[in-house]
């Protein structure tokens, strides 16, 4: 049983392969019913070809550090740039802080 990154209820993880590619769900049980939430492949084949971030899906916890190290080395556009990824480092330091703190987790 895991918690749905979707939708935040309990559920089983299941995977499916289809033409080759492999594709991640959770079944949710509802009394007699069930459900499922659709979170996605494994892998993005062809949103990858235009962007070549390594784009993967929802079960992947690494992705979002992993999309931000390879966005930055295909970067170009000198200083502003530069100052603009300042910027957004600054932003996550605060939203670090502020986890730390207890701040906003509700």
């Amino acid at each position: 049983m895991i918690i749905c990154p979707r939708c935040g209820r309990w559920g089983t993880h299941y995977e499916r392969i289809v033409g080759g590619r492999k594709y991640h769900y959770v079944k949710h049980r509802e009394g007699k019913r069930y459900s499922t939430c659709y979170l996605g492949p494994d892998k993005y084949v062809y949103a990858e070809r235009l962007n070549m971030i390594e784009l993967s899906g929802m079960r992947d916890p690494e992705r979002y550090l992993r999309y931000l190290k390879r966005s930055v080395e295909r970067v170009k556009g000198g200083e502003r740039v530069v100052e603009e990824v300042e910027r957004l480092l600054e932003k996550i330091r605060g939203s670090t802080n502020l986890q730390k703190q207890g701040v906003g987790n509700a």
